[in-house]
């Protein structure tokens, strides 16, 4: 198994209580993916998902077994950098869109009722525009919280043609109209001292995780399927895939032109986080800025999280792409920060992620999710991770629990 994120940890452990045996291998030195955590001073930074929504009930499930403490998730704000102003976000509590929202959850019931199961093949008829979907139903003034918050997260701009159905599935387990409880909260929440607590205690039950290991090619043309690694040969039976295609071509000499065509297809979002000490901004609290100009332009400072209010550390999100380098994204960082009044002091790291992989509307109206669907299994090859499931931790643990379960049963 290629990966030791949210999803090949989880896929790991199901097929493990099945009785098969899973070699994990992970190219980095920690597990978890993007859902890494920085420590300082005793306090841990959450840099990628960190946030649990009302719809994060397998996420809630596996916290609750490990013993982790929970609590409520920083209150998020709308911060308008031109009058250095904040309010709260109206998607948080809705207030006049109450209604709006209730006739968006009755719209997405009847359009794409599976839209909170694993996958999203069977959700596909969702490939229009986001906003053009939206303002079809007169909900488009839900995209003033809804859809800087979606931005915000590093799923893209809604301006962009984005497929409705991302959006979609994005509020299915965040604001899905349920009254539910997940550890006894009743909004966002998340992990004490960090979350990558989740992914270490996961991976600790596991028998084979390696990290630090780097995968050089794949061989499926033999009876059996052959990784070769920085660190020795591993045979297996099959290959499972957290990396979406695009990622695993240059490791398969043998890849299909099914494989091929799905691949060349897959979109990426470049996106930055950014872990320094700032003077002069606002504290406590996730604030997600309005830009007037376009809000993923390379470099563009959307979100800054002052997680621990008697600290001066804040997580920076910005948008990567183009010709931006990791040197000049913070250099316009410190830019950025100073338009909303504050100041770069320290940075203690940054990193890039590729995140999102996804689809045109038009692939997704071509089918591509069912192609994925119907490759499961073959030249004893699966998918799993983002680009079957969605970048949500909750899309990729249940996803990868279902996918287990349909494709590596109990041995009798």
């Amino acid at each position: 198994m290629l990966g030791a994120g949210a999803a090949g940890l989880v896929f790991a452990r199901e097929v493990e209580r099945s009785g098969h045996r899973a070699i994990v291998l992970e190219a980095s030195s920690t597990v978890g993916g993007p859902c890494t955590s920085e420590v300082i001073d005793g306090r841990a930074h959450d840099l990628c998902g960190r946030l649990c929504g009302n719809g994060y009930r397998q996420i809630g499930a596996l916290i609750g077994e490990f013993g982790l403490t929970t609590q409520p998730a920083s209150q998020a704000f709308l911060f308008h950098p031109d009058s250095r102003s904040v309010s709260r976000v109206a998607a948080v509590e809705f207030g006049a869109h109450r209604e709006l929202l209730a006739t968006y959850l009755e719209l997405r019931r009847r359009q794409v009722p599976r839209i909170d199961e694993p996958g999203l093949a069977h959700s596909d008829a969702l490939s229009v525009p986001a906003r053009t979907w939206l303002a079809e139903h007169g909900l488009e003034p839900l995209l003033d919280s809804l859809g800087a918050c979606f931005t915000a997260a590093g799923f893209g701009d809604v301006d962009d043609d984005l497929p409705a159905l991302y959006f979609a599935k994005t509020t299915a387990y965040f604001f899905n109209g349920r009254k539910t409880h997940v550890l006894g909260h009743n909004g966002p929440f998340t992990v004490v001292g960090g979350f990558h607590q989740l992914w270490d205690r996961l991976a600790a039950q596991l028998s084979d995780v390696r990290c630090g290991v780097e995968v050089t090619s794949i061989a499926r043309s033999g009876p059996h399927v052959t990784v070769h690694t920085t660190a020795g040969t591993v045979t297996a039976d099959a290959l499972v895939l957290t990396i979406p295609w695009d990622a695993a071509l240059p490791l398969l000499a043998d890849a299909t032109d099914d494989e091929r065509d799905i691949a060349r297809r897959i979109r990426r979002i470049d996106y930055y986080t950014t872990l320094c000490r700032i003077s002069g901004a606002p504290t406590s609290g996730m604030y997600i800025l309005t830009n007037d100009r376009r809000a993923t332009h390379p470099g563009r400072l959307v979100a800054l999280h002052n997680q621990h209010a008697d600290t001066d550390w804040y997580v920076c999100y910005s948008y990567g792409g183009g010709e931006l380098t990791a040197e000049s994204a913070l250099e316009q960082l410190h830019t950025e920060v100073e338009k909303i009044g504050g100041r770069i002091r320290e940075v203690r790291l940054q990193r890039r992620w590729s995140r999102m992989p996804h689809f045109s509307g038009a692939a997704i109206a071509d089918g591509v999710y069912r192609r994925i669907e119907a490759n499961q299994g073959k030249h004893r090859t699966y998918v799993i991770g983002s680009l079957p499931a969605f970048e949500l931790n909750e899309c990729n643990v249940s996803y990868a629990q279902d996918a287990a379960r349909r494709f590596f049963p109990p041995h009798r």
